[in-house]
């Protein structure tokens, strides 16, 4: 309802309206392919991806992840979990991470990352909401901006002819884009310290 009172279509597409896996995946690429994405962003999206869309969005997928990776990351290690464990192994710094999504899990690039103290008192339901609120919460808008500035810079620099058939849509905007690419950035940099 939230993206439906700001004007954002809405689609669900649940591993739960499919008969099979294979089905799901099928529909899952076949609807973000009917949307021109330039990022996909996985927030407590616990949900294998297919790789077929892995690779058709390489380095176009970002995931967060509550803890400083490569720590408490990776199969089994979600939600709740992740903070139990930290506090299990009694480190005194724990976080989060944004990361490109590749094959793996937890796998990919680093993009960015946030320290938060564990604290003597820590229980893993207030460490959960501190990592969230002290540095999920930060991360992820920063984390996108950076990941659609990434894609626009590189959009202004590849020649056309080396653009594949997903990306030529781009050339329509492109000269106006070089024109306006300072204003852009700008503006966009600046929204986003506006919300700080």
């Amino acid at each position: 309802t939230r993206a439906k009172n700001h004007g954002i279509p809405a689609v669900c597409v649940s591993p739960k309206d499919y008969g099979t896996r294979e089905a799901f995946h099928k529909a899952l690429v076949e609807t973000l392919d009917g949307f021109r994405l330039d990022l996909i962003v996985l927030a407590g999206f616990l949900v294998v991806l297919p790789e077929e869309l892995i690779k058709k969005y390489r380095n176009r997928i970002i995931n967060i992840h509550p803890s400083l990776i490569p720590s408490f990351c990776g199969t089994g290690n979600y939600g709740l979990k992740v903070h139990e464990n930290a506090l299990k192994r009694g480190v005194k710094v724990t976080g989060a991470t944004v990361h490109f999504v590749d094959e793996g899990t937890d796998t990919g690039p680093i993009l960015l990352q946030k320290a938060v103290a564990v604290q003597d008192d820590d229980t893993p339901e207030s460490l959960q909401r501190r990592v969230m609120e002290e540095a999920e919460w930060e991360l992820l808008p920063e984390a996108m901006r950076f990941g659609l500035f990434q894609r626009l810079d590189y959009m202004l620099h590849i020649p056309i002819s080396q653009m594949n058939k997903e990306n030529r849509f781009y050339c329509q905007v492109r000269e106006y884009l070089r024109g306006h690419r300072q204003d852009i950035l700008e503006s966009a940099y600046l929204t986003g310290k506006n919300k700080e």
